[in-house]
């Protein structure tokens, strides 16, 4: 799920379901996590479910996955599953009649499962952790990573701590794979058809492209997480005084695919009452393509403004680009898909 819009435009968004971070209340109090997203409840949805089980050896005080108070000599468990699928009709066609445009060959809806196991050894300033991750679309290809990862923490004063973060892996994508298969354009590429000047219909589908993905390929992800924290905040409130600063950047050695671009900003709260968040994202990278415009790149800032304790008022802005294509379907321009939009979110300790 990268960056995914659960409509073709913003103005179409209707009946959405997003529900995310709840701690299943089990007796005994297991942390497990679970997080749902729908698109149009009216139709046939994507979907996607993850379920995190942490197993602790001792107490961790963790936020965006870098701690900043860690007890001596413990070892961590993690057990990761996720879950997205398309129950769309048109999800899975790969082929269509030239003359009717009607579906040949359809293989249903699209699946996609994946499991992330890890184990930190956890000490005082530091930490060492070791991760495997799997991937699989059902009927197409699959991914797998192994990695290993390092966070220190230190002091900056006696009000503020700071933690860094660095993780590398080493990925393998077999042939009919592609990773963050729901994009922000997905609705828009699920399934499209379309006549060229002779008459003849023409399919362009995410399917099909997935279908067409006859390479594999291997590569590396590098990431980057900066934390400065509040030592004054309330354990588990990561809204006040934290700075956060997280970039990404997947490495690709098949230059057909391109490589990949993340950076995410959270600042502290700006004069008691403010606090921004910025996301820029892009896919497919070529040479000298970082900062292109195209369909792999997405831009979002959100602006949380404190309205009173724990209730904050939500401006968000998103803007994505949209091919246009010729009758020969190659790409001409790109349109913009943006959005504005103006909630309210209940924050604990916000």
């Amino acid at each position: 799920m990268n960056s995914y819009f659960n409509s073709r435009g913003f103005d179409d968004r209707r009946n959405g379901l997003f529900v995310k971070s709840y701690n299943l209340p089990f007796e005994r109090k297991i942390p497990v996590e679970v997080s749902l997203y729908t698109s149009d409840i009216t139709s046939r949805p994507v979907v996607m479910a993850d379920l995190l089980y942490k197993i602790q050896s001792g107490s961790k005080d963790d936020v965006y996955g870098v701690s900043y108070r860690r007890n001596q000599n413990k070892i961590n468990f993690y057990a990761e599953a996720t879950y997205a699928g398309d129950f769309n009709e048109f999800a899975g066609v790969t082929k269509i009649d030239t003359v009717t445009g009607a579906p040949l060959i359809n293989n249903g809806s699209i699946n996609i499962v994946g499991g992330n196991l890890l184990a930190e050894w956890v000490r005082d300033d530091f930490n060492l952790g070791a991760f495997a991750d799997v991937t699989k679309i059902f009927n197409f290809g699959n991914e797998w990573s192994i990695g290993a990862l390092f966070n220190f923490a230190g002091a900056l004063s006696q009000a503020r701590s700071i933690g860094i973060n660095f993780k590398f892996n080493r990925f393998q994508t077999s042939e009919r794979f592609i990773s963050g298969y729901f994009n922000s354009n997905y609705e828009i590429d699920r399934y499209n058809v379309s006549q060229n000047s002779n008459g003849a219909y023409i399919l362009n589908s995410k399917a099909l492209t997935l279908d067409r993905v006859l390479s594999s390929t291997s590569g590396y992800n590098i990431g980057l997480k900066i934390l400065i924290q509040d030592n004054n905040r309330i354990s588990g409130d990561n809204f006040k005084g934290d700075f956060l600063l997280d970039i990404g950047y997947k490495l690709n050695e098949l230059d057909s695919i391109g490589n990949e671009f993340n950076i995410f900003m959270s600042t502290p709260l700006i004069f008691d009452r403010v606090k921004l968040n910025g996301k820029f994202n892009k896919t497919k990278i070529q040479k000298n393509q970082l900062f292109a415009v195209n369909e792999n790149t997405f831009v979002q800032l959100e602006i949380l403004y404190k309205l009173a304790e724990g209730l904050a008022l939500v401006s968000n802005f998103k803007q994505a680009f949209t091919p246009v294509y010729n009758s020969q379907s190659e790409v001409i321009n790109f349109t913009r898909q943006k959005n504005f939009d103006i909630g309210f979110k209940y924050i604990p300790n916000f």
